[in-house]
């Protein structure tokens, strides 16, 4: 047995590192300056997903055996918007455990970015405020929720409003999220491409959880 993983190697020119997804648990990754670094930080990355699975409640499938990576995704420029990888697995339609799997993990991402929020006060020149961080999650869910409509954008810029408080916006946008997220298994094998970029069900649900996760960490590493 092997755990598949995918490799997501940026476009030309970009200043994005290189990217290893575990494919069989969403949203979970680890990033390098190249592939082996990414594959390299992958384990400790495995290890810190599974134990918030626990803390959850969600039965997340352990990774068993040797990392193999499956698949790598070159990425390329659509104008000036970066194609984001898509894996085969992207592909496998959603399952109701999918989606409740999912749930549970956005539940526990939401309790842990909030708790960093409120001890991240502090920020370097050109950072972004704690607050700009938080709207920024909330934007990009809005973003990844909308991309399998045919028309995106008039989805997305609906939910543009700013509302100065950015905990009333996370909270508006994830029961939105979640309301999509239960629609998800009804959706099949639906396929859209968006900007040159292909979304699938299952690849909206992979990038929900791995861009909590990602701001997470750079919240925690301000606390």
């Amino acid at each position: 047995m092997s755990t598949r993983v995918g490799v997501a190697v940026p476009a030309p020119g970009s200043t994005e590192p290189v990217e290893a997804w575990v494919l069989d648990l969403p949203g979970c990754f680890a990033t390098g300056a190249d592939e082996a670094a990414a594959l390299g930080a992958l384990p400790d990355n495995i290890e810190r997903y599974l134990a918030l699975a626990a803390e959850a409640g969600a039965a997340a499938p352990r990774p068993v055996g040797r990392i193999e990576v499956t698949e790598r995704f070159h990425g390329s420029w659509q104008g000036t918007y970066e194609v984001n990888a898509s894996f085969a697995a992207d592909a496998e339609p959603v399952t109701e455990r999918d989606v409740a799997f999912a749930c549970a993990m956005l539940a526990a991402t939401r309790r842990r970015l909030l708790s960093a929020a409120d001890r991240a006060s502090r920020w370097r020149t050109g950072e972004r405020t704690v607050n700009e961080v938080l709207h920024h999650v909330a934007n990009a869910e809005w973003f990844y929720g909308s991309r399998l409509e045919v028309d995106p954008e008039s989805v997305r810029s609906s939910g543009l409003g700013g509302e100065p408080d950015p905990n009333s916006r996370l909270d508006r946008i994830r029961a939105w999220a979640l309301q999509r997220l239960a629609a998800l298994p009804g959706f099949g094998a639906l396929e859209r491409t968006q900007h040159g970029e292909l979304w699938t069900p299952r690849k909206v649900i992979r990038r929900y959880i791995y861009h909590e996760l990602d701001h997470i960490r750079e919240l925690e590493r301000r606390a």
